[in-house]
């Protein structure tokens, strides 16, 4: 992945920081604000896990939100990239 404080690539991917926008070679893929927010704070946390409190308050910052609008939004991101780019593991405590 190249980095510029204003411009990711990933793949055939380039996030735009400066324009808040995301194209996939030349065509402009359409995301609603808060799926772009998802991504662009995913894609600059790149090398390790971002847990769910974590994203949610970096995109929900003022705003009590449920898993659901995470989830939503997810699946939304999943969809316009057509692909499976992010995979979102949830912590589970458990007992063995």
């Amino acid at each position: 992945m190249e980095t510029n404080p204003l411009i990711y690539q990933f793949g055939e991917f380039t996030l735009d920081v400066a324009r808040s926008c995301v194209f996939k070679a030349e065509e402009e893929i359409k995301l609603r604000p808060k799926v772009y927010e998802t991504l662009k704070y995913l894609v600059e946390n790149p090398g390790r896990l971002v847990g769910k409190q974590e994203l949610m308050q970096a995109v929900w910052p003022d705003a009590f939100v449920t898993d659901d609008s995470l989830v939503q939004c997810t699946v939304e991101l999943r969809r316009a990239l057509s692909l499976v780019l992010l995979t979102f593991r949830t912590a589970v405590n458990c007992r063995l």
